[in-house]
C-alpha cells in the first residue's frame, strides 16, 4: 500500500524534533542510534513505507535542525532516544508533541547530557501532570498545560506551543503549526514498537498513569462485527 506524502500539518497538531546544530549531523545521530534514514527523491508523491520507510519532513531553521513527524514515526515520544541524542551530539535537543483527539501534550528537553525539562500531560488518562525540571522562560507567561491559543484548535497546546517558540523555532507561527517550504523529505525504517517498549522515560509515564488514573476514563474496546454467512 503507498502512502500520499505532503507536509503540511494540521495546525491543532504537531510532532516537533529539533536540534541546535546542523540536519546532517542530526540525522546521523538519531540514524546511529536507531536506523539510517534514506533518502525520497524531490518530487515523490506517493511511497511504499516498507521499501522507502515512512517519510519525515525535515529542514533547517537558522541554527536549529528540525523533523516534523506526521506519519506513524513518533521518534519525538522516544524521550530516551531524545536524550541520547543530545548526549552524543552534546546540544540542545528538544522533542514537542500535541494530539488534539487526546487533549495530550508533550515536552522533552536536554542538553548534552544533562535534563532540562521532560512534561507530559492527558487529562483523560491522568488526573495529573507528569512534570521533573525547572519551569522554562516561557512558563512564565503561559504555563505548559494552559488552554490553547492562536493556531491551536483545542486546549492544551499554547503552552507547548510557546515553549518551542522560545527555544528559537521561529517556523513554528501563529496560524499554522508547520509552515516549512524549504525542507525535505527522508524515509525512516525502524521498528517503532520495539524502541517505546524498551524506552526507561515511557515506563516512567506509564506508572505515573497507573498511579494517577482518571476514573472517568475508559479505554475504547474493540469491536467485531460478523457477517451472516
Amino acid at each position: 500500500m503507498s502512502t500520499p506524502v505532503s507536509h503540511s500539518v494540521p495546525p491543532s497538531e504537531f510532532q516537533l524534533l529539533l536540534a541546535e546544530c546542523q540536519l546532517e549531523e542530526l540525522l546521523s545521530a538519531i540514524g546511529e542510534l536507531t536506523t539510517p534514514f534514506v533518502p525520497i527523491p524531490p518530487g515523490t508523491e506517493r511511497i511504499n513505507p516498507p521499501h522507502s520507510g515512512y517519510p519525515i519532513w525535515c529542514g533547517q531553521d537558522d541554527r536549529i535542525a528540525y523533523l516534523s513527524e506526521v506519519f506513524n514515526t513518533c521518534l519525538t515520544t522516544c524521550w530516551g532516544l531524545l536524550a541520547s541524542t543530545a548526549a552524543m551530539l552534546g546540544t540542545l535537543v528538544v522533542g514537542a508533541e500535541y494530539n488534539p483527539v487526546e487533549d495530550q501534550g508533550e515536552l522533552f528537553v536536554a542538553r548534552g547530557g544533562e535534563l532540562i525539562r521532560a512534561f507530559w500531560r492527558n487529562p483523560r488518562v491522568a488526573i495529573s501532570e507528569f512534570s521533573i525540571g525547572n519551569p522554562l522562560l516561557s512558563e512564565g507567561s503561559t504555563p505548559l498545560a494552559s488552554p490553547g491559543g492562536a493556531g491551536i484548535a483545542s486546549p492544551g497546546g499554547a503552552g507547548i506551543v510557546a515553549a518551542v517558540r522560545g527555544f528559537g523555532f521561529s517556523l513554528l507561527d501563529a496560524d499554522e503549526t508547520a509552515d516549512i517550504e524549504n525542507g525535505r523529505w527522508v524515509g525512516w525504517k525502524g521498528e517503532l514498537e520495539a524502541f517505546l517498549n524498551t524506552d526507561e522515560w515511557r515506563q516512567r509515564i506509564h506508572l505515573h498513569v497507573d498511579q494517577h488514573p482518571n476514573p472517568t476514563f475508559r479505554p475504547p474496546v474493540p469491536v467485531v462485527r460478523l457477517r451472516p454467512a
